[in-house]
């Protein structure tokens, strides 16, 4: 049971994550491609949430649990982590109909708006992590001064 809710913990941690990405980003898009005064449907919530869940889904198990993984081995899940976030937006993107494979400017737009995303997300995870081992690494020297 323990189990079932990290993982859930960490499903909604990942899912916050890439979502507040993705509102970003829509919003970025259509602005610049389809203009301020586009009427959309609310489909394109349930499209946006679904993609999401997918990415969310998908990112757990590629990328596991680093600790103690070697590094080149954590950037090897990294990269095919990306590949994968790439692979789900665009092939939604295409089926959803959000752009068009012909419009290369819409293309490499989203592949940008994917890889800044992507470094954010990372960049954001490794700073939350790298403070919460300095968090421990403190109460841990504060335990050890305690029983001196």
């Amino acid at each position: 049971m323990e189990k079932i809710a990290d993982y859930l913990k960490n499903f909604f941690r990942v899912y916050t994550k890439i979502m507040t990405w993705t509102l970003f980003a829509t919003a970025c898009f259509i602005t610049l491609f389809w203009g301020r005064k586009l009427q959309l449907d609310v489909g394109l919530l349930w499209q946006m949430q679904g993609i999401t869940v997918l990415c969310t889904a998908g990112s757990i198990p590629i990328m596991g649990d680093f600790d103690g993984m070697p590094k080149k081995t954590a950037l090897i899940r990294m990269f095919l982590n990306y590949l994968y976030i790439n692979g789900v937006i665009m092939a939604g993107g295409v089926y959803f109909g959000w752009f068009s494979l012909s419009q290369w400017k819409m293309v490499l737009f989203m592949l940008f708006l994917i890889a800044v995303g992507y470094l954010i997300i990372i960049i954001f995870g490794l700073c939350l992590a790298n403070r919460e081992a300095e968090r421990m690494n403190r109460k841990l020297a504060e335990q050890e001064d305690h029983h001196k």
